[in-house]
């Protein structure tokens, strides 16, 4: 996707329960230049992604319908398209088991909540420039 001055406009797909998370997060990736559409759970985040192919995915681990654990491995899983797209997980769970599960499950990187902008792009930009499996 371009954007007015023919510089590519990457794509993040925000995936939270909370609506205030969303919007906080949209607001900073929007104003760093990124394309954002946002979901309110797993199973919408998967039919988003699919539909939209997006750059990066940010992803609550902790959400009702489907879990941020199962959605990664949804769109990780072999075979799908949205297997290289990296996910950054975001979760107020904090235990080393926790940061475990998602890396199994397919993230690339885990940030706990509450999120520290500076800290959040740090790792997006560590994330987009490296290929998929190694940024965790």
């Amino acid at each position: 996707m371009l954007s007015d001055g023919n510089v590519i406009m990457r794509k993040v797909l925000l995936v939270d329960d909370d609506i205030y998370v969303r919007n906080f997060l949209k607001l900073m990736f929007e104003s760093c230049g990124f394309s954002v559409t946002a979901a309110e759970d797993g199973r919408i985040a998967v039919i988003e992604a699919e539909a939209g192919m997006p750059d990066l995915i940010v992803l609550d681990m902790n959400m009702p319908v489907m879990t941020g654990f199962r959605t990664a491995e949804e769109l990780k899983k072999k075979g799908a398209a949205t297997a290289d797209i990296p996910i950054i997980a975001i979760s107020a769970l904090t235990t080393a088991e926790d940061h475990t599960a998602a890396h199994l499950a397919g993230c690339d990187a885990y940030l706990e909540k509450p999120i520290v902008p500076e800290r959040l792009f740090e790792v997006v930009e560590r994330v987009l420039s490296k290929p998929p499996s190694v940024n965790f």
